[in-house]
């Protein structure tokens, strides 16, 4: 079995039904009222765009989901590796397509979900982290 064919663990599969069952947070860049219910706690994200239904576009993990989602404002603070994908999430909300925020809190586990979630998504060409080699 491939990584990609491999179910997830039962520790993965529980992040993924908490983002899954969270409700949709519509992101702004113009007002940050929607940083107000999202939690200093530490946790797993993705951000989604909305076609037909909700499109992952970007996952990520972070020890402060509230610090890490104010840097969505101010992407010069932003760590390096995720610059490109953040600037990619800006261009979109410039371009007036709808993007939503999904997150869990994950206290351990965060970046083997990342990374799970990025491995499956193998087909999916609008997860902007992921890599295409």
């Amino acid at each position: 079995m491939d990584k990609k064919s491999t179910p997830p663990s039962k520790e993965i599969k529980a992040i993924l039904d908490k983002i899954k069952n969270c409700k949709e947070i519509p992101v702004s860049q113009k007002s940050n009222a929607w940083l107000d219910c999202i939690p200093k706690d530490p946790g797993n994200y993705i951000f989604y765009k909305r076609e037909d239904k909700l499109i992952p576009i970007y996952v990520g993990e972070t020890s402060n989901l509230h610090k890490r989602m104010k840097t969505f404002h101010t992407i010069t603070t932003h760590p390096t590796k995720s610059k490109n994908g953040y600037k990619k999430i800006q261009e979109l909300l410039k371009k007036k397509i709808n993007i939503y925020l999904k997150f869990s809190i994950v206290r351990f586990g965060r970046k083997e979900f990342e990374e799970w979630f990025i491995t499956r998504q193998n087909h999916n060409d609008n997860l902007l982290n992921y890599s295409r080699k």
